[in-house]
C-alpha cells in the first residue's frame, strides 16, 4: 500500500493540473487507509490545494528556477512539503523536509533530492522572516498571495464588498468548514438523532437554525456514522438548509424544482411537506437524476418524481401549475470554496460571464410555471453580484406580476449569506410571490 504522503502528492497533482475534484479523488484514494492516515492525507491535500499560491510564492524565494517550470510531480512534492512547514501545526519541520526528500527519490527525482532538501530547509530556517507582497503598494497582490486566491477573484470581491469584508471573506474561505447534517424528520426527530449519535460515540450538537440541523464535532468516517443506511440524515450545509424553508411548501402542494440534483434541497422540500403532495425534480443529466432517486430511496421519500428536463425549456403543460417553484441555479460556486478549494484555481473570470444569461433563461421559464398566488425562489451558492443581485433585479424589472416577498431575516425579500458572517457557505436567495388573478 502507498504511503499517505505519496497518495497526497498524487492527488495534489491531479487536482492542480488535471482538473480533478479533491473530494471525489480523496474518497477513492484514501478509502482503504486507517483513520490516522486518512486524516493526514486529507489535511495535506486540502491544505496544499488551498494555499497553493502562497506556498508557490514562498518556494520561489529559495529557487533559482521558477517552481512553475518544474515537472508537476516535483512541484507537488515541494508544495506538500512546504505546506507542512508553513501551515501544519502538528508536523515537525524536519520531518516534513526528510519525508519530502524521500518522496523525491521514490518518484524518480533522485538527482533533485538535494534541491528539495535545500529549498525546504531554507524555508524552515527562515520561518518568521518570509516576505509577502507590499500591502501598501499592491493591495490586490498582497491579499491574493497571502490568502492564496487568484488575483481576479480578489479584485471582484474588493469591488463588490470593500476591503474589510473582502479580507474577512478570504480568511473565512480558508477555514475548515463544519460538517453539518439535516435530520430526516420523516424518520425521527432531531433530538432522537442527537441521542442516537451520542450513544454511538459521535460528537454532535444542535444548530440554532434551521430546526433540523446538527453539527458533527467528533467523528471518524462519514459512512460509519450511525443512520446513514437507515436514512436518518443527509449531509447539507446550514445555508443550503435555509433554501427549503424560504420556499415554505405545505403538505399537498405541487412543487417544481428546476435544477434539482443531487437532491438535498428537493428531499428537504419533501420533508417540510410531510412527504404529501407532488414534487417534480428536474435535471438535464440522466446520471444526476439517479443521485436524486438514490437519496429518495435511502430517506424513504415517495412524493418526488424525477424528470429529464432542460430547465430553460420547461413544457407549456406545466404553465401556471405549481404552488412553489425553486430555481437553484447553476452558478460559479464561489460560496463553497472552503469545501472545494480547487474552485479558486479551476475557475477563471471569463467563466462567470455566460452564467447570468443562463440563470435568466431558467428564471424566465420557471416563472411561467408558477400558479397565481404561488411563490418562486431563486438561489445560488455563489458570491457575485452579476449572478445574484443583478439577476434578481432583472427579473423584478421584467416580470412585474411578481413581487419580492420578505421573510424573517430578509426584509427586502432577498439576502446574501457570507461565510465570515454566518459561518455557513456563501448563498444568495430571493423570493417572489406571483399576483393572484
Amino acid at each position: 500500500m502507498k504511503e499517505p504522503r505519496q497518495i497526497a502528492v498524487e492527488i495534489v497533482e491531479q487536482v492542480l493540473w488535471q482538473q480533478a475534484y479533491s473530494n471525489l479523488t480523496l474518497n477513492k484514494a484514501a478509502s482503504a487507509l486507517d483513520s490516522r492516515e486518512r486524516k493526514l492525507v486529507t489535511e495535506l491535500v486540502y491544505g496544499t490545494v488551498k494555499y497553493y499560491l502562497a506556498l508557490a510564492w514562498l518556494l520561489n524565494q529559495f529557487l533559482s528556477k521558477p517552481l512553475e517550470k518544474m515537472p508537476h510531480r516535483l512541484q507537488a512534492i515541494l508544495l506538500v512539503g512546504a505546506y507542512q512547514i508553513v501551515k501544519s501545526e502538528r508536523i515537525p519541520g524536519p520531518a516534513a523536509v526528510h519525508t519530502s526528500v524521500e518522496l523525491a527519490k521514490k518518484n524518480k527525482f533522485t538527482g533533485l533530492a538535494g534541491l528539495v532538501n535545500g529549498v525546504l530547509r531554507n524555508l524552515l530556517r527562515n520561518q518568521g522572516n518570509w516576505s509577502w507582497p507590499d500591502r501598501n503598494q499592491d493591495l490586490v497582490g498582497y491579499l491574493s498571495v497571502f490568502y492564496s486566491y487568484p488575483r481576479w477573484l480578489v479584485q471582484l470581491w474588493l469591488k463588490e464588498l470593500g476591503e474589510e469584508d473582502t479580507e474577512k471573506l478570504l480568511a473565512a474561505g480558508n477555514n475548515i468548514p463544519p460538517l453539518t447534517l439535516r435530520t430526516n424528520t420523516l424518520r425521527l426527530t432531531r433530538a432522537e438523532l442527537v441521542e442516537r449519535l451520542q450513544a454511538a460515540g459521535t460528537g454532535v450538537k444542535e444548530l440554532s437554525w434551521p430546526p433540523e440541523g446538527v453539527e458533527l464535532t467528533d467523528f471518524d468516517l462519514l459512512t460509519r456514522i450511525p443512520g446513514f443506511a437507515e436514512g436518518w440524515w443527509l449531509v447539507q450545509d446550514q445555508a443550503s438548509m435555509q433554501v427549503a424553508h424560504v420556499v415554505a411548501p405545505l403538505p399537498g402542494m405541487k412543487v417544481l424544482d428546476t435544477c434539482a440534483a443531487p437532491g438535498g434541497k428537493t428531499t428537504h422540500l419533501a420533508q417540510l411537506m410531510s412527504d404529501q403532495g407532488e414534487i417534480v425534480a428536474c435535471d438535464i443529466h440522466p446520471h444526476k437524476l439517479k443521485l436524486i432517486e438514490d437519496n429518495c430511496l435511502r430517506l424513504g421519500i415517495k412524493s418526488i418524481h424525477t424528470v429529464l428536463q432542460d430547465a430553460t425549456a420547461l413544457p407549456s403543460a406545466w404553465h401556471n401549475r405549481f404552488d412553489r417553484v425553486l430555481v437553484d441555479a447553476p452558478c460559479s460556486g464561489l460560496g463553497v470554496i472552503r469545501r472545494r478549494p480547487e474552485i479558486r484555481w479551476q475557475k477563471a473570470a471569463a467563466d462567470l460571464k455566460s452564467l447570468p444569461e443562463l440563470q435568466k433563461r431558467i428564471l424566465q421559464a420557471a416563472a411561467a410555471c408558477v400558479a397565481p398566488g404561488g411563490i418562486l425562489v431563486y438561489s445560488t451558492c455563489t458570491i457575485n453580484r452579476q449572478e445574484n443581485q443583478e439577476v434578481a433585479r432583472w427579473f423584478g424589472e421584467n416580470f412585474p406580476e411578481f413581487q419580492l416577498l420578505p421573510w424573517e431575516g430578509a426584509p427586502a425579500g432577498e439576502i446574501q449569506l457570507l461565510p465570515h458572517r454566518e459561518n455557513s457557505d456563501g448563498f444568495f436567495l430571493a423570493r417572489w410571490r406571483k399576483e393572484d388573478k
